[in-house]
């Protein structure tokens, strides 16, 4: 006969053994698992690396990938669309033309300095002139008082349209004391704004840089006195 203690001891290891068995073969079954997940990466890798092979899709994507996602067009659909896609085209290439046809205001500008230059040069190749320098510079300002009008706020061309004026007003003042008489024909032939510069200068152009407030509150003192003068008169003129 077999004691108790030693049939518990018996049944205990016995329990043991197989715990430890089955903890065995679930490491093992894991490891497996693992095992082909790293080759079958492997594999894939090395197909993708050497050009032999390709990865299978499955299933589920080749239907998703066999189901066209957009409709089909009609033919009476895709010859709309032809229409409307010959239409735009023709408009867009008719207003490239249109604006390629149109000359740069830059390019008119040099051509008119070059009949200016023409006009007015002294000799065939007269370039440095009074005259010439004027004419030039005339067509210049011109250019600068168009551009100013649609950019008022381009403070460069203003700085460089108020030098013009001053250079130009200098050649003329140089042109009138040597040839008064083709100063004045220039001026005439351009458009010019010119009045000759004396050798005593007025109140008025001594004073023109400045800012005269006085004269401006005198002549209101003056306006005021005759309104009130006017205003005595016709009380009195009321009463008789």
């Amino acid at each position: 006969m077999v004691c108790m203690d030693c049939q518990y001891f018996q049944f205990t290891g016995v329990a043991i053994e197989r715990e430890q068995g089955s903890a065995i073969e679930a490491m093992s079954c894991k490891a497996l698992v693992f095992a082909a997940a790293v080759l079958a990466l492997v594999s894939g890798a090395a197909a993708l690396v050497s050009g032999t092979g390709a990865l299978r899709p499955t299933t589920a994507l080749v239907r998703s990938c066999s189901q066209p996602l957009v409709a089909p067009l009609r033919m009476s659909d895709a010859s709309d669309v032809l229409a409307d896609l010959e239409a735009l085209d023709n408009a867009m290439s008719d207003d490239k033309e249109d604006s390629d046809l149109e000359p740069r205001q830059p390019y008119l500008n040099r051509l008119a300095m070059q009949a200016a230059r023409r006009e007015w040069q002294r000799s065939e190749n007269d370039s440095g002139s009074a005259e010439v320098q004027v004419a030039i510079m005339t067509e210049r300002i011109i250019y600068l008082t168009k551009h100013l009008q649609t950019h008022p706020k381009d403070f460069h061309s203003r700085r460089g349209l108020i030098a013009l004026v001053n250079n130009r007003r200098s050649q003329l003042n140089y042109l009138f004391e040597n040839e008064p008489q083709r100063c004045l024909d220039l001026c005439a032939s351009l458009g010019i704004r010119f009045k000759p510069r004396s050798a005593v200068q007025s109140r008025e152009q001594k004073y023109s840089s400045f800012k005269n407030t006085k004269s401006k509150i005198g002549m209101l003192r003056a306006a005021a006195l005759q309104t009130r003068a006017l205003q005595q008169r016709s009380k009195e003129a009321q009463a008789n």
